[in-house]
């Protein structure tokens, strides 16, 4: 496979893409360094966004309506600061980089509240009108500016059927990294488990993963797509990931790479084959440059939102 090229030297130069990068559940902050590593290395500018493993358990998970918000914040106003040294004229081009389904989900549910704020829910579950507050708006309204320059998204060990027994899974899989994991475990299993499985059925956890898929719904096709993926993964099983692959494949204009490793396991790939990963993630971010500007996801023409200013490839 071919060395990492530099991302500056596509058709844009000067104009340094902006990466938005979201962690598995419970990812350590030196752990998702390694990945904003990669991106620095290959010319980009990352902002880190971490997924706290309490904050989806029982009864803590509504913090997480307030944290997605806040991080959807500080990523538009992380855009505008980068935005604001670059040296020519027009908006820097973004990346979205997921890791697994905690990632995909955080991507997803800041777009759903987007969504929901600009005046277009992606659910028909019924919100108060003062979901948020006036700087909580102000928030979404920069984050909104993210979208358009939007170009491709990396999605890598995920997504999946959310099924009770994956959703376990990848929740006991965290706390077991956890410095107190024998704990967490004792705790999680005793007291959280069997709430947890009910309300995905039917609940608070229902709710936001239908807004946070509904949000990826309105992500447009012009938008490429990366699936990295494996047979060993041990949370995330590869038939999940290949449907999804299947479904954006039917659509002619999503650009979709597919890179399916072997003998790595969950949000393994990029430590077991750097060379490679990082390859894999220049092309896909080079190729989607090369196809110019998808157009807008959603835009604040009703609703809360403040007016905010300013041929497919398949990898194997």
């Amino acid at each position: 496979m071919a060395q990492a090229q530099v991302l500056t030297k596509g058709p844009f130069p000067g104009l340094k893409p902006f990466v938005l990068l979201y962690g598995w559940l419970g990812c350590r902050e030196a752990h998702l360094n390694k990945y904003a590593n990669m991106w620095r290395v290959l010319g980009a500018e990352p902002h880190m966004i971490r997924v706290n493993t309490w904050d989806v358990i029982p009864p803590f998970h509504e913090r997480a309506e307030q944290g997605l918000v806040q991080q959807a914040g500080l990523a538009g106003e992380a855009y505008a600061a980068h935005s604001a040294v670059q040296p020519g004229p027009g908006r820097p081009p973004v990346f979205v980089h997921t890791l697994s389904n905690a990632g995909y989900l955080a991507y997803g549910g800041m777009v759903g509240r987007l969504a929901w704020a600009a005046g277009f829910p992606v659910t028909h579950v019924t919100h108060p009108r003062d979901r948020f507050s006036q700087r909580q708006l102000q928030g979404l309204a920069a984050f909104q500016r993210i979208m358009s320059p939007t170009r491709g998204i990396i999605v890598d060990s995920a997504p999946s059927a959310l099924t009770p027994d994956v959703w376990i899974r990848g929740v006991e899989a965290a706390l077991r990294g956890n410095p107190l994991s024998s704990v967490s475990l004792a705790i999680f299993r005793a007291f959280y488990r069997r709430r947890m499985v009910e309300q995905l059925a039917s609940g608070p956890y229902h709710d936001f993963l239908a807004e946070a898929l509904g949000g990826w719904r309105t992500i447009p096709d012009r938008v490429g797509r990366m699936y990295a993926y494996s047979e060993e993964d041990d949370i995330i099983p590869a038939g999940d990931v290949e449907t999804q692959i299947l479904r954006d494949v039917a659509h002619s204009d999503i650009l979709t790479r597919v890179v399916k490793f072997h003998g790595s396991g969950h949000v393994q790939h990029y430590r077991r084959f750097p060379d490679e990963y990082a390859a894999a993630v220049s092309d896909f971010a080079l190729a989607c440059l090369e196809r110019g500007e998808p157009g807008p996801v959603v835009t604040p023409k009703t609703g809360n939102l403040p007016q905010a200013g300013g041929g497919r490839a398949r990898r194997r």
